[in-house]
């Protein structure tokens, strides 16, 4: 059953008054509980493309279907009830606010929503023991190994029940073994049902997802997993 489906998505940026092509009529289509990689070179719209995915960058052009129903991608507060609803997203960088200890970073985007406190307070602390890092809640984010912030960054994106989850070179800062804990988790929560479109330049990480894409001036191409040429 199809998730997401992206028709003839195009985007540009300006750059003073040239116009800089970035996505040029690109097609996708994401099934339900697939774990996907887009891999592609620095620069060549990676980001842009997963922006558009969660709902935080408008295309210019093309049609946006979330479970079979066109997004209005001009309208901005639909947007923004569709991420919040559905969008677990990751960044490479974490961020977190070093005043406040871990479990109030996990809980911190429920300060600017109405929800239910304690219920979003027991959520955190389920993802906690998911994750194994119960032990971590009451410490300073400054205490911890880069793995460990990540999987806080993880905590935090997946509050609120999300059923897509997306991560920009989420394991490019870590270590060999950190980036094996982040994939085992990916992989535990796609195995769950949950959909994963992971963004990387690493053939490890791409590996670790069962369809594979190469983004390349503008455009989207399946690739095989064996096709290890240093994307």
């Amino acid at each position: 059953m199809e998730c997401i489906k992206l028709n003839r998505i195009t985007k540009s940026f300006l750059d003073g008054k040239v116009s800089h092509k970035v996505i040029l009529g690109l097609d996708i289509t994401v099934q339900k509980g697939e774990m996907i990689s887009i891999m592609g070179r620095s620069g060549s719209g990676k980001t842009t493309l997963l922006h558009i995915i969660a709902g935080m960058l408008t295309p210019d052009n093309g049609s946006y279907y979330y479970d079979g129903k066109l997004l209005n991608t001009g309208n901005q507060k639909e947007l923004s009830e569709f991420r919040r609803r559905n969008i677990a997203y990751i960044t490479q960088t974490d961020i977190m606010l070093y005043d406040r200890n871990v479990q109030e970073n996990i809980l911190l985007s429920t300060q600017f929503i109405r929800c239910n406190k304690r219920q979003a307070k027991q959520e955190a602390t389920e993802l906690a023991e998911r994750l194994h890092i119960t032990g971590l809640l009451y410490k300073n984010p400054l205490e911890l190994s880069g793995g460990e912030r990540q999987k806080v960054s993880i905590a935090r994106a997946l509050l609120g029940k999300k059923s897509i989850l997306l991560a920009d070179e989420p394991t490019g800062a870590l270590d060999e073994e950190a980036e094996q804990e982040v994939l085992n988790i990916f992989t535990s929560l796609n195995a769950q049902g949950m959909t994963v479109i992971v963004v990387t330049h690493d053939w490890t990480v791409a590996n670790a997802c069962n369809t594979h894409y190469n983004l390349s001036q503008g455009e989207l191409s399946r690739i095989a997993s064996e096709t290890h040429d240093n994307q």
